[in-house]
């Protein structure tokens, strides 16, 4: 397939005009959202193109299933999550409402919330990053990996990152405990600066960012989201390769150099190939869930020590205990699992009912994300950006 069929110029044509679209919202009416969601639909894309081009490769990952990383397959997948992405944004748009309400002036009752919990949010900043690090290592090694919810522990750490800011940028503290609060503050922050913590990363720098560029005018926010979001992929991109010995070893403007190169692979957003993956293996090797996904979100706190027998979440985990069943029997089938790509949330979509279930929960998404900003601008104080 060229680079001018009709398919890849329709599709290309059509995340253009989706990334104008959201430029137009934010533009008009200050909201951030539709562009960020149109730019990931750009970055999926270019994926592709660095594919394309021989600058990158499909991911290496079969889970024991035929898979075809064919263009065909990735014009379909594109497709796919172009379908999910207009339904969404639209959707949020409609349902959307840009005429200010009646505020809530909350800004002294927020404030107030915050100095009366100061000492808390402290002790939070304090047991978050002793989670993170002391307790949340020493369970997992003692564990050796037998229960995963340990791995979740760590991602308390975005949220006390947050009320410590909110803390500081409303000078409600000072002295010893701002010292002790800016001080907890820096060690949390380096606790996200690492390979395994950078998830939580995302968690947090975008509110800040939000907070931060909020009261921009709209070309100055479009050159300071710009410029924030490319510094926070290639650190992102960064921390994500010093999991390999041998990048770990390089100094940190060669990090960052090699950094930029895999940027311009896009290899952190092959959740193309995931969304390609999932295509070839439902309703082929997997049935469609028929919302089970999204009901099992409910189970998941249960230990499975309480519950042996309670359904996994991932396709791939889901494939993985089927092959192992066939292959060794019920018994090993129990304890064999996979972990894998992400297929994009329109995968997730996929999943359950092809792309019926695409067309739905990308509305009913829409909806809902529509109904939570409509909510959070009845406040006045800087709650409304951390709910956004």
């Amino acid at each position: 397939m060229s680079f001018f069929s009709l398919d890849l110029c329709i599709i290309t044509s059509a995340s253009i005009a989706l990334l104008i679209f959201g430029i137009y919202i934010l533009k008009k009416f200050n909201d951030e959202i539709p562009v960020i969601i149109a730019l990931l639909n750009i970055c999926f894309l270019w994926r592709f193109f660095a594919i394309k081009l021989g600058i990158s490769s499909w991911a290496n990952s079969s889970y024991g299933i035929p898979i075809e990383f064919t263009d065909s397959w990735a014009i379909k997948a594109l497709y796919y999550i172009v379908l999910g992405m207009y339904i969404l944004i639209l959707t949020y748009h409609f349902f959307r409402q840009y005429k200010a309400p009646i505020k809530l002036n909350d800004n002294d009752l927020f404030r107030y919330y915050l100095y009366r919990n100061r000492y808390l949010i402290i002790a939070g900043l304090f047991l978050s990053f002793f989670i993170s690090t002391v307790a949340g290592a020493g369970a997992y090694l003692r564990n050796s990996g037998s229960s995963s919810y340990v791995l979740y522990l760590p991602m308390v750490i975005a949220s006390t990152v947050i009320l410590g800011f909110l803390l500081l940028r409303y000078k409600l503290v000072g002295g010893y405990i701002k010292l002790t609060a800016l001080t907890l503050l820096f060690f949390n922050i380096s606790a996200t600066l690492t390979s395994n913590g950078r998830f939580s990363l995302i968690s947090w720098v975008f509110v800040g960012a939000t907070l931060l560029f909020d009261k921009l005018k709209f070309k100055a926010k479009i050159l300071a989201f710009s410029g924030f979001g490319t510094l926070f992929v290639v650190i992102f991109t960064v921390l994500g390769m010093r999991r390999h010995v041998e990048f770990s070893g390089l100094g940190i403007t060669e990090q960052f150099r090699v950094g930029f190169i895999n940027l311009s692979q896009f290899n952190d957003f092959n959740m193309l190939d995931g969304m390609i993956m999932i295509l070839q293996a439902i309703p082929k090797h997997l049935d469609y869930s028929f919302g089970m996904g999204h009901l099992g979100i409910l189970a998941r706190p249960i230990p499975r020590l309480l519950w042996p027998d309670k359904p996994v979440g991932a396709w791939q985990q889901k494939l993985a205990i089927l092959q192992a069943k066939d292959l060794y029997g019920d018994q090993a089938a129990a304890n064999f699992f996979g972990t894998g790509i992400s297929p994009t949330l329109f995968g997730d979509f996929y999943s359950e009912a092809g792309w019926i279930g695409i067309i739905l929960l990308c509305a009913l998404y829409g909806y809902l994300i529509a109904k939570l900003i409509n909510s959070s601008e009845l406040y006045d104080s800087d709650l409304r950006l951390v709910l956004k």
